[in-house]
């Protein structure tokens, strides 16, 4: 098993460097040269969802381009820094790179293509909270060096208002991961502990009392899914090692997790599903969720047989998976990197 994971992860690496990290993205249909944009934000969403959702050949219809992205990169650099991978073709500092010259004016980062959501939207050439969480976090492990720290820093203290991080420019619609992720950026980048503990603090009044967290707050937004809710896990289980007061909520989000997504043979997407998702991102995500429990363990072997199974599922997954080269930062990146995690936690060199 190990000997074919091993080759998995350098395939999934040479196949993203063979394209020189351009692909399409889920999300990606208002980026062609027939898009939607006068229509009311309903419609928006819909075509997006209808492109998602649909055959390739339709971007190529709408002229939607393959792009390189800096969340696909900043994947692939965390990837390479925790799997100390080597390939001929790519090194950490070019990763580094290609991340930094996106860096926007604004000290963030954001998607290469318009978005439009539930709660709002966002353009190409706007920072998010996601998209910035993802590059500081690759950059910080990597140890790259420069100003891009203190840049970011000032465009995460300036995103934190009403005790949670914006997702997006000013709108004030509190989405639960984008807030949690912000505050572990913020900690990354050497920021106010007071404002990250506050962040902290409003997670947890946030949180149901079943464990669980709602998407958001506001019409239309309160589901729980697999992965968003392992990015809340994921950034407490971290603030907590690094010395900040998580309350219960980890516990409580644990225990959440266990009873709501996991079945004897895999995972599911939403809370309310009753089947397993074949969603690669989903695995991905509690893969990398579980081997970080694993690593930061007093405990060895604790999870041990969750991420041999993961890992297998999500082996399995992407050998039927015919569509990943088209899918970087959704797919292959975070396969990659979830893929790493586990082989550290697991002890394999």
């Amino acid at each position: 098993m190990i000997e074919e994971t091993d080759q998995l992860r350098q395939r999934l690496l040479e196949s993203m460097v063979s394209k020189n990290f351009c692909s399409f993205d889920p999300y990606d249909g208002l980026s062609g040269v027939i898009t939607p944009l006068g229509w009311p934000k309903v419609l928006q969403r819909f075509w997006v969802q209808g492109i998602k959702r649909g055959p390739i050949w339709i971007r190529h219809l709408i002229g939607v381009k393959k792009v390189r992205m800096a969340t696909t990169a900043a994947q692939v650099l965390e990837a390479v820094a925790v799997g100390e991978m080597v390939s001929e073709r790519v090194s950490p500092n070019l990763l580094a790179e290609m991340i930094l010259r996106e860096q926007k004016s604004d000290g963030g980062w954001g998607y290469e293509f318009d978005a439009t959501l539930r709660w709002g939207k966002y353009t190409a050439q706007q920072s998010n909270l996601i998209a910035t969480y993802f590059c500081v976090r690759a950059l910080t492990l990597a140890n790259v060096q420069g100003d891009w720290k203190k840049r970011a820093r000032t465009y995460l203290e300036n995103q934190f208002s009403n005790s949670h991080f914006r997702y997006a420019g000013n709108n004030e619609t509190v989405i639960h991961n984008a807030s949690t992720l912000g505050a572990l950026a913020l900690f990354f980048c050497g920021g106010d502990s007071l404002i990250v503990q506050e962040a902290i603090s409003q997670i947890k009044s946030a949180q149901n009392e079943d464990g669980g967290w709602f998407y958001g707050v506001g019409k239309g937004l309160d589901w729980i899914d697999n992965f968003h809710t392992c990015y809340i896990l994921i950034s407490l289980e971290e603030l907590q090692r690094n010395g900040f007061d998580v309350f219960d909520t980890l516990t409580l989000g644990r225990n959440y997790f266990s009873q709501n997504f996991e079945l004897g043979d895999g995972l599911k997407y939403y809370s309310s599903d009753k089947r397993a998702t074949k969603d690669i991102n989903t695995y991905a995500c509690a893969l990398q969720m579980f081997s970080i429990q694993q690593l930061n363990s007093d405990k060895p072997g604790t999870h041990k047989e969750k991420i041999e199974q993961l890992i297998e599922v999500l082996g399995n997954l992407i050998s039927k998976d015919t569509q990943m080269q088209y899918s970087f930062r959704w797919k292959s990146a975070p396969a990659l990197l979830a893929m790493n995690y586990a082989h550290k936690a697991l002890g394999v060199k």
